[in-house]
């Protein structure tokens, strides 16, 4: 046992963090940087590291962009990755 941490083998740097707070809102960080791809009031794509993130909804809008995170906001309906 090692005291209650998991060991986890995922490179954490690799692979982007998204939290959905309910689905007004998505964060989505990663330490090497976030870039905005395509962006529109029904569908924001996203870049993280390798990954790409489309994020379909309504009244979409983006908040609190930073250099390695970005803050979706609006009535999110999915989400997908695409390779």
């Amino acid at each position: 046992m090692n005291g209650g941490k998991l060991n986890n083998s995922v490179n954490k740097a690799s692979v982007p963090q998204i939290e959905f707070y309910g689905r007004d809102q998505v964060t989505v960080e990663d330490c090497c940087g976030v870039d905005i791809l395509e962006y529109d009031t029904e569908t924001i794509k996203v870049s993280a590291g390798r990954h790409r993130i489309r994020f379909y909804g309504r009244e979409l809008n983006l908040k609190n962009l930073l250099p390695t995170s970005v803050r979706i906001c609006g009535k999110v309906s999915s989400f997908e990755f695409e390779e």
